[in-house]
């Protein structure tokens, strides 16, 4: 289109409008892209993604793994105000260092969540 412009200085505007609507119009939007086909596109959106959510990442992390690190360094540096997808890869690290280093359950804890009488937390 810019040759023809250059090449015919006496195109109309209209001419010149339509092009722009046409270039415009293959622009995806927000949306478009949190929930295309490329993961690390969605981590940009302004929008939050309904396709890679935690357990996404989570998964990717196996069987992906360059990937996901291209995720992880890529979100360390993002504030998450605007970049609400990278909410999603901060959780896949929480949970699979977790999955690495569970936390230690406490001496005597029998996994009830019910105080009984012998219980020293218990109240009368």
């Amino acid at each position: 289109m810019l040759m023809i412009l250059h090449q015919n200085p006496n195109v109309i505007p209209g001419s010149l409008l339509a092009c722009m609507l046409l270039f415009g119009a293959c622009t995806a939007s927000p949306g478009d892209v949190a929930n295309g086909d490329d993961p690390l596109a969605a981590l940009g959106a302004p929008v939050q993604t309904t396709r890679y959510q935690a357990d996404f990442w989570v998964r990717e992390a196996e069987r992906a793994p360059e990937r996901y690190r291209d995720a992880v360094a890529y979100c360390e540096e993002r504030e998450l105000a605007e970049y609400p997808n990278c909410r999603e890869v901060h959780r896949a690290v929480s949970i699979l260092r977790y999955a690495e280093h569970p936390a230690p359950v406490g001496q005597g804890f029998t996994g009830k969540l019910e105080a009984d009488a012998s219980d020293s937390l218990s109240r009368p």
